[in-house]
């Protein structure tokens, strides 16, 4: 009986391993086909979805915009996630529910962009397959952008800035000592 009773604690013991040795495997691959495909995504933003942004949008809705229009970012993931005065401007994964592609669309009158020159529908398909893609972004770093405020106060306190002035030299204490020392203070 004592052998029966070892040998299924051995079984189980192999049973819980091989759980275990499945139970990794199946994570290894689900992470590797979901890695897979996020540099899948990003590759397709990098590529195509950037260089349409810098070339198409960035003169109006980045950091580097004279005036911030909607106040809408597009040089940041957090940018577009926050949306502008009208709100988010992607819904990942649904389309028809951004209004980055309504507004490309021009859809809206009110809501047209760019305001000049319409997107070509190569460059629309562009974004629609991307939102559609979940809108991957691997831009994490956010530019914090504001009026740059100049303290003219502790400007002036730089030295180049203070007026000029004749700097009373310290005393000398032995006036007997050789001029170079008294030039090194050591008087």
């Amino acid at each position: 009986m004592n052998q029966h009773n070892s040998s299924d604690g051995h079984n189980m013991k192999v049973a819980v391993f091989c759980r275990g040795i499945l139970s990794v495997a199946l994570f290894s691959t689900s992470t590797t086909m979901i890695a897979a495909e996020d540099r899948a995504g990003i590759e397709f933003f990098e590529s195509h979805i950037r260089p349409l942004l810098v070339r198409r949008c960035f003169e109006c809705h980045s950091s580097k915009a004279k005036t911030i229009e909607g106040g809408l970012r597009l040089d940041s993931s957090a940018g577009w996630r926050r949306g502008g005065d009208s709100g988010p401007a992607i819904v990942p994964g649904k389309p028809a529910e951004s209004r980055l592609l309504k507004a490309v669309l021009y859809q809206d009158p009110n809501l047209a962009m760019p305001p000049d020159n319409a997107l070509s529908k190569r460059e629309i398909d562009l974004f629609r397959k991307w939102i559609k893609m979940g809108a991957p972004d691997p831009r994490t770093v956010e530019q914090k952008v504001g009026p740059r405020v100049i303290d003219f106060e502790i400007g002036r306190q730089f030295w180049s800035f203070r007026a000029i002035a004749d700097p009373k030299p310290p005393p000398v204490k032995n006036t007997n000592s050789p001029p170079s020392n008294r030039l090194q203070g050591r008087s």
